[in-house]
């Protein structure tokens, strides 16, 4: 009787294991970011870039400078179901920036996350 109890156990962690990588997998986390992380961009960019793993939609996005002010930022990025979002900026100056983003992914959940950039002006 214990050995069919220890064998039941086993065939449903085979099942349960493949079940949860499945749901790690629905989730879109960000996959990569333009200015990149930890990148010294030579001019103020245009447009931050944000691609995602799978489909996801951007529900904040904020991009702060050294001081912590706030850029504005129009809406027109947030709310749209893709994979790959653009975000136009303003005339930004030189500097340090972090932005933080918050999206939802296919399945519901909600995701964040924050980089950081900096435009140098040589």
């Amino acid at each position: 009787m214990k050995f069919f109890r220890l064998f039941i156990l086993a065939g449903a962690l085979v099942i349960a294991m493949p079940l949860s990588g499945m749901n790690a997998m629905a989730h879109s986390p960000l996959k990569s970011s333009s200015p990149a992380d930890g990148a010294v961009v030579a001019g103020a960019p245009q447009m931050i870039e944000l691609t995602f793993r799978g489909p996801a939609k951007l529900i904040r996005f904020r991009l702060t400078d050294a001081e912590g002010g706030e850029v504005a930022l129009g809406a027109d990025h947030l709310m749209v179901e893709a994979s790959y979002h653009r975000v136009m900026l303003p005339p930004v100056g030189t500097g340090a920036f972090t932005a933080q983003w918050r999206a939802m992914g296919e399945d519901g959940h909600v995701l964040k996350g924050a980089f950081s950039f900096s435009v140098d002006g040589n």
